[in-house]
């Protein structure tokens, strides 16, 4: 079969397509995606991709060895870590509204003086003085830039619905980049 010599290699999934959460913080292996992944790396190319932003890259990349899954760190693909690059390339200088563990993926990053604000889920240091925070810098900023780390149809904590809150600073504010502009 022709398309068989075409395909160079394969993204995959992670959360839903390797493992669905459980409340216990690991997860639940999906029955045969652990053998599929150890074929098709045997195969072809393999990385893989996540919109996880409540964790870092190797903190995921831990949780996947511990459920069985042989995936190198290299392999492995998340927003923070791409967002950081992408932060430093262009000289901006973020506001966060993360999760405390993921902001050291934006160690090296400039954060005096913020241009942006870069929000993901944050859990519990999504506050409404954290949300607040970063609404005024947002303010400040002549063309502001948010930057949303996932784009999830809904999360809530303590009552706070992450989408609507987050629609409702893109239209004030016009621009984004890595998320979407409606809600679901």
């Amino acid at each position: 079969m022709q398309w068989k010599t075409s395909i160079k290699g394969f993204l995959l999934d992670v959360t839903g397509v390797l493992y669905n959460s459980a409340s216990d913080g690991i997860g639940e292996v999906i029955p045969g995606s652990i053998e599929a992944v150890k074929r098709l790396c045997e195969k072809s190319n393999v990385r893989f991709l996540s919109n996880e932003s409540t964790s870092t890259r190797e903190e995921l990349h831990k949780k996947l060895l511990k459920l069985g899954f042989s995936i190198k760190l290299e392999h492995l693909f998340t927003p923070a870590p791409v967002s950081a690059r992408y932060l430093n390339s262009k000289s901006l200088r973020p506001h966060l509204l993360v999760k405390e563990a993921v902001e050291a993926e934006f160690i090296d990053c400039n954060r005096k003086n913020p241009n942006c604000v870069v929000m993901g889920d944050a859990e519990e240091c999504f506050t409404y003085d954290a949300l607040n925070e970063a609404f005024r810098v947002l303010q400040k900023i002549d063309d502001p830039l948010l930057i949303s780390l996932g784009n999830g149809y809904s999360f809530s904590f303590k009552h706070l619905y992450f989408n609507v809150i987050l629609w409702e600073i893109l239209q004030t504010n016009g621009r984004t980049l890595f998320g979407r502009r409606r809600v679901r």
